[in-house]
């Protein structure tokens, strides 16, 4: 992430160098209060799945329902992240990023006091658009922060952190709503956003500080346009593709993950929300350890292929068969760590700097495209079926075109019109492209 717009040339440069002239133990002080920020981003989005029975209970409700509060996440944000890109260029990830922020803290309130499910589904939409373009200045703070130096492994735990985040809402939201009530876990997850807001606020006065320390003074913005959006080369939207099919698959499927190994394999509510923590503590665990390789050996383009190979046979193993959940939510975690931990820190060897948050905006819309249709498509077929192996079908297809087009990008990047995907961080041009 960064703290201000693109700037000149000759600001873009006394950026990179104020940068560099802090010591280690600044930069991993700003990751970690943006990662905390996103933390609460994921604890929020998980925060519906391990209480999805008991709402659906308590509403009268479907699974359609139930999917409806993934799909209204992601809707709007088929626009507005892209909007939310390109503000970022314009004033800077420190003031879009507080805004962000702030929309957080009001639509997560709105869903915990909401009594019924069109007024929690409205504080979803506005939690929603807040939520998806603060990731957007994250990824750019990190960016200008670790560019040349650790990018991979600085996203490797950012990205741990955030699982930190859906770890604990899918292993502690039911048991926090046996404590409080579920629209007492909901206001709990809401306190997580307002705590969040503080960290940004934080990460605003170190970042204004670390500005004043380098002497700089903030030059006229080099203005990003529409037209931008239109100037990005074949592999950044094969990976695009692969980014928007592969999170269409698994972030809709945590949405019903507690209720399909509650029908499918009579595990309790608690044990329900465990399974699906794996997925989440494997991603913990090995994708800091794989952003560490990659900034070593690189390989970007072949770890996408090798996680979108393990990642998709996981739904079609659910689905077809009992076996011990345990093992495919396993394999689905390492996959969830291979992908993530290789196409983020790709993303600014694709593009040039000052079309950074543009380009994660376009990557988010479309994205969230897919994660506005899925979810609504999974509740139904699980509705229609009366079980959810046609939803874990649909996951696994989509995950199955995701492999078509990681192999694409990786035949294009061991070509001429290659971006160094493959190579160490060190010998790569971050902003270049």
């Amino acid at each position: 992430m960064t703290d201000t717009a693109p700037q000149s040339a000759a600001g873009a440069a006394s950026v990179a160098g104020a940068a560099v002239t802090l010591p280690p133990i600044w930069r991993w002080t700003v990751l970690a209060l943006v990662s905390l920020v996103t933390f609460s981003g994921y604890f929020v989005y998980d925060s519906i799945s391990p209480i999805a029975p008991i709402i659906k209970e308590q509403l009268q409700v479907g699974s359609t329902a139930i999917g409806l509060f993934g799909t209204l996440y992601s809707l709007p944000n088929i626009f507005m992240v892209l909007l939310g890109g390109i503000l970022i260029d314009r004033i800077g990830s420190r003031w879009a990023g507080l805004l962000f922020a702030v929309l957080c803290v009001i639509g997560t309130a709105i869903t915990a006091w909401g009594e019924t499910i069109t007024v929690m589904l409205a504080g979803r939409v506005l939690f929603g658009i807040g939520a998806e373009s603060l990731i957007l200045a994250q990824n750019k703070i990190i960016a200008k922060y670790f560019k040349a130096r650790e990018l991979a492994l600085a996203f490797g735990v950012n990205i741990a952190i955030c699982r930190l985040g859906s770890l604990l809402a899918f292993g502690g939201m039911a048991s926090i709503s046996e404590k409080l009530g579920w629209r007492g876990a909901l206001w709990f997850a809401s306190l997580l956003t307002v705590a969040a807001l503080g960290a940004f606020v934080a990460y605003i006065f170190m970042d204004r500080w670390a500005e004043r320390r380098a002497h700089l003074v903030e030059e006229t913005e080099e203005r990003v346009t529409w037209q931008d959006v239109f100037v990005f080369d074949r592999s950044f939207w094969y990976l695009t593709a692969l980014c928007a099919l592969f999170y269409s698959a698994v972030f809709p499927f945590t949405y019903f993950s507690t209720d399909f190994f509650v029908q499918k394999f009579g595990l309790s509510l608690t044990a329900a929300g465990r399974t699906t923590g794996i997925l989440v503590i494997a991603a913990m665990i090995f994708t800091p350890l794989f952003g560490w390789f990659i900034d070593r050996r690189g390989r970007r383009g072949t770890l996408m292929v090798l996680g979108s190979l393990i990642f998709a046979p996981t739904y079609f193993v659910l689905a077809a068969t009992m076996i011990d959940p345990r093992l495919p939510m396993a394999l689905m975690g390492v996959a969830f760590s291979l992908v993530p931990a290789a196409l983020w820190a790709a993303v600014p060897l694709l593009v040039k700097q000052r079309r950074l948050g543009t380009a994660y905006g376009l990557i988010t819309m479309i994205q969230n495209l897919g994660m506005a249709v899925v979810p609504l498509a999974a509740g139904w077929l699980a509705d229609r079926t009366g079980n959810y192996n046609a939803a874990m079908f649909l996951f696994g297809v989509l995950g199955s075109l995701g492999l078509v087009f990681a192999v694409l990008l990786l035949r294009r990047e061991r070509g001429p019109a290659g971006h160094g995907l493959e190579l160490p961080s060190a010998d790569t041009v971050v902003g270049s492209a």
